[in-house]
């Protein structure tokens, strides 16, 4: 349908420029790399920050399109730019927020689950039971609501069947399942209140506020797909673990590690089911498992609505990046079932 990606975007991606009460006059361009050359030229703005230019998809040596949210003050400039290079572009959104203004619309599911819900109104899970672990976390980046959204669904089908669901009942007897709907909290909140198109933490540093927790973990960190400008969408803080929320979920699940059998970050863009590695284009050890079991969730996914889900490695799957969750829990903690 037209314009129904560029909707599904304006629901999951965001800018960290300034705080407009309104995206009025914003636009969505979509630049086409047709070379490496492009993509380094591109790549050169992401990690620049620059104000009014947010990326929403990352440039990548497939030569996939970029698509990129830009403020009226910065649609000259960028349209300059991409003259000055000679890539080619093309308006795939007038006005933002006329796609915002969508988000209300009625949805399949019903009850709770049929809208957006604000901070307070999503409750809390239970203790430890020392059974086997796997851990969700959702809404790591504050403006994908669909990923809070979707935590909460789980919750709710899990405690609502598992009285006459043999599977949920097996898997709720068998293991403790820990399920944060909201980890990037503050961020999340910031986008209710005052900037639907809010990305990273909130906490003030030079200038500017809050780092990518996406970027913050300490396995190769501060690598590929990232940026050390902190108003930048992809900045990794100061440090490893600079952030309140990683610093405290990444020593959770340290001391868990020896119970922990699965983690999954819940992120919205795309349909995509991706293991480490992020940092580079090689298979991480145990591919074949990880391969098997992403395989398995994708076909399931695909009988329920029919929605076809890539599976694959991050860095191959869609681009490379550094200081993920993924590649922290694989890579350090040693969880197999990382994805």
């Amino acid at each position: 349908m037209q314009g129904a990606r560029e909707f599904a975007l304006v629901l999951l991606f965001a800018f960290v420029f300034g705080d407009p009460k309104s995206f009025e006059g914003h636009k969505l361009y979509r630049a086409f790399p047709k070379n490496k050359d492009d993509v380094k030229f591109l790549d050169n703005i992401l990690k620049a920050g620059e104000d009014g230019i947010d990326f929403w998809t990352y440039p990548t040596e497939s030569l996939d399109p970029v698509e990129i949210h830009v403020e009226p003050t910065a649609i000259q400039k960028l349209e300059g730019l991409f003259n000055g290079a000679s890539i080619s572009f093309q308006v795939s959104q007038e006005d933002v927020q006329q796609a915002i203004k969508k988000e209300q619309a009625t949805s399949r599911a019903s009850g709770f689950d049929n809208k957006y819900h604000r901070l307070g109104e999503i409750l809390k899970g239970s203790a430890s039971n020392k059974k086997g672990l796997f851990f969700f976390n959702c809404g790591i980046h504050a403006r994908e609501w669909i990923s809070p959204a979707t935590c909460m669904y789980m919750i709710r089908q899990m405690l609502e069947t598992r009285n006459s669901n043999a599977d949920v009942q097996f898997m709720l007897d068998t293991y403790e399942w820990v399920i944060v709907p909201v980890l990037n909290v503050d961020g999340y909140e910031y986008t209710h209140t005052n900037n639907r198109m809010w990305r990273k933490t909130r906490r003030p540093i030079s200038g500017s506020y809050g780092a990518d927790p996406n970027r913050n973990f300490n396995y190769h960190f501060a690598g590929v797909g990232t940026s050390s400008r902190p108003s930048s969408d992809i900045y990794t803080g100061e440090r490893p673990f600079s952030e309140k929320v990683t610093y405290n979920v990444g020593k959770y699940l340290y001391e868990r590690r020896f119970e922990l059998k699965g983690y999954i970050d819940f992120h919205a863009y795309s349909q995509l089911w991706m293991s480490p590695w992020g940092y580079t284009n090689a298979y991480p050890p145990q591919y074949d498992k990880m391969r098997k079991a992403m395989a398995a969730a994708v076909n399931a996914l695909t009988k329920v609505h029919g929605t076809k889900y890539d599976y694959g490695p991050a860095a191959i799957t869609i681009y490379p990046t550094t200081g993920d969750t993924t590649d922290w829990t694989f890579g350090v903690l040693g969880v197999v079932h990382s994805y």
